[in-house]
């Protein structure tokens, strides 16, 4: 972890700095700067103007302050002060370390700010809605700006969250009240923001939150409590037209957001933490009633509404993480819907990367990859993954070709069908060739290439002429996919030594795995039986070390260096 100063100790040395040593402003400030940097102290939560705007956010933290006490007679002026906060945040200004200094008293905990605003979601049964939906507002811009105010969130922030989103889910489902969806969709926003710390995420699962997600999508979506969990729901093209039920534009909003929240809860999004609940979180989702019946019912809209099937499919897409999700999600339509979006012409490229993203999941499982090459919707996917619109997004791309890859993982049928496309290995080449810094893509066309030629060997020689093999040496540099490069052209019987990337980039050769040598092997396989083999073993065994002759009769001194001195070399064998 990075050192950290207060805001006073800084303006402490900036204060020495024209005092004791009659540096100017600016001169006082860049050497105080300069000092710390050298130290390794991370300034990022200091206001490094000298000042410059900074009693101006005081004064509004202040003001804030003061109308939280009168609340509960009026909330006048709130607005505006919240208004006047958030500008000075994020307004539009050329002076970004102004900005940003800024932002850090609202966050710094020594100061009021954040207080106030946890304190004013406290009060959200006395204050008025567009004043509430403000507040979170201006939360969900903070903790999407800074990590460190999502961490401050907790403790308590989650609860808060829990409790107002419970009040609007209640008068939305119950009531049916259309007015309180603004609020509805700020608050959805700012626990999807929040949960993107591990420990939000926690916190927001305890809390309830995912209780209130499945009420709000079932309701929203027009799923039936009486529907039965198993009914097979069948993707066609006259679904949407079908479906009487029409959506408002607030609606929509809402339904995205909180199929967003879902899948934010069961994602792993905090690289800080080594362990994450998100999986866990995954399965409580499945078995809830309904829940994949419900996503795969907002996927289905997808031609009237395009950006609630998309993130409903982000949201499935994290349920598909074991065969009980892979069976419950195919059970209402996961296989055939990605087929439907990939031929419909006026399809999204977004929609398109999370319809193929699911594809990726489901095809983990052999059955459901093998049906999917079955019943054609590989050859769609490779016809759509070779439009423009859809090779200049490398996201697809990566999901495709990961797709590609699963496919023919033991499988050279399989491999053999997409070879037989005329396109897919020429696409692969072209693509690696366009996309020579994204690791995850190369990765995955690298693993693609190697299911193909690892139980096909008839078709090496195609792999070769394409030009294959060029492309995987240029992706053997990048550090994350050498193993995946080495292993494709291995199994193409191309020449390959196995390197290493150091630190400026270079390659340098590895050493030899266990058991592989260049020379010929100083034995001969015997296959026949010995009753003397466990002596001639003991006859024929060698020191780890071998000794010269003019080296036998060296004595040594077992001594302190012997475990440990890296500049002792230990030239006898070791003894009892």
């Amino acid at each position: 972890m990075a050192k950290r100063i207060s805001q006073e100790t800084f303006d402490e040395v900036v204060k020495e700095n024209i005092e004791d040593f009659e540096l100017s402003d600016l001169e006082a400030l860049n050497d105080a700067i300069s000092q710390f940097d050298k130290q390794g102290v991370d300034l990022s939560n200091i206001d490094r103007t000298g000042g410059v705007g900074r009693q101006e956010m005081l004064d509004a933290i202040d003001r804030l302050g003061s109308l939280i006490k009168t609340i509960d007679s009026t909330s006048e002026g709130l607005v505006e002060v919240l208004e006047n906060i958030s500008q000075m945040c994020f307004m539009n200004d050329t002076d970004i370390s102004k900005v940003l200094a800024q932002r850090n008293q609202v966050l710094m905990q020594e100061m009021p700010g954040v207080n106030h605003l946890h304190s004013l979601m406290d009060k959200y049964t006395i204050l008025e809605q567009t004043v509430l939906t403000k507040v979170l507002e201006l939360l969900n811009k903070l903790s999407k700006a800074n990590i460190e105010m999502r961490d401050f969130f907790e403790p308590g922030g989650s609860k808060r969250v829990s409790v107002i989103l419970s009040s609007v889910v209640d008068r939305v489902t119950t009531k049916g009240d259309t007015a309180v969806y603004p609020l509805l969709i700020s608050t959805l926003t700012l626990a999807q923001t929040t949960s993107k710390s591990e420990n939000n995420k926690v916190s927001l699962f305890k809390a309830g939150v995912p209780d209130l997600i499945v009420k709000l999508l079932q309701w929203l979506g027009g799923i039936s409590a009486d529907a039965p969990d198993t009914t097979v729901f069948n993707i066609s093209a006259d679904t949407d037209i079908a479906d009487a039920t029409k959506w408002s534009e607030s609606q929509t909003t809402a339904l995205k957001n909180a199929c967003l929240l879902l899948r934010e809860l069961c994602v792993a999004t905090d690289p800080r933490k080594d362990m994450s609940c998100a999986y866990e979180n995954g399965r409580y989702f499945l078995k809830q009633p309904k829940v994949p019946q419900t996503l795969m019912v907002l996927s289905s809209r997808f031609r009237g509404y395009p950006t609630v099937a998309s993130a409903a499919l982000q949201a499935a897409r994290c349920l598909v993480n074991t065969e009980e999700g892979v069976r419950m999600l195919s059970l209402h339509g996961a296989l055939q819907l990605p087929r439907a979006i990939l031929i419909w012409e006026d399809a999204s490229v977004s929609l398109m990367r999370s319809a193929i993203a699911l594809m990726r999941n489901l095809c983990a499982d052999d059955i459901r990859k093998d049906k999917m090459v079955s019943d054609g919707t590989m050859d769609i996917l490779i016809a759509a993954m070779n439009q423009e619109k859809c090779s200049s997004d490398a996201s697809l791309m990566e999901h495709g070709f990961a797709c590609l890859a699963a496919m023919t993982l033991r499988s050279p049928s399989n491999s053999q069908r997409i070879i037989d496309t005329g396109v897919a290995i020429d696409m692969i080449v072209r693509n690696m060739r366009r996309y020579k810094d994204k690791q995850s893509l190369q990765r995955q066309c690298c693993l693609a290439v190697r299911n193909i030629a690892a139980r096909s060997p008839d078709v090496r020689q195609i792999l070769l002429d394409a030009g294959v093999e060029d492309v995987l040496r240029e992706a053997g540099r990048l550090q994350a996919v050498v193993d995946e490069a080495y292993g494709a052209l291995r199994d193409l019987n191309c020449e390959v030594h196995y390197v290493k990337v150091n630190e400026e980039g270079k390659l340098e050769p590895m050493y030899e795995h266990f058991g592989a040598t260049k020379s010929k092997l100083n034995f001969n396989p015997s296959y026949g039986e010995a009753d003397d083999l466990g002596q001639r073993v003991v006859d024929e065994a060698r020191a780890p070390f071998a000794l010269d002759d003019d080296e036998s009769d060296l004595e040594h001194t077992h001594g302190d260096c012997c475990a440990g001195d890296a500049d002792v070399v230990q030239k006898q064998p070791f003894s009892d």
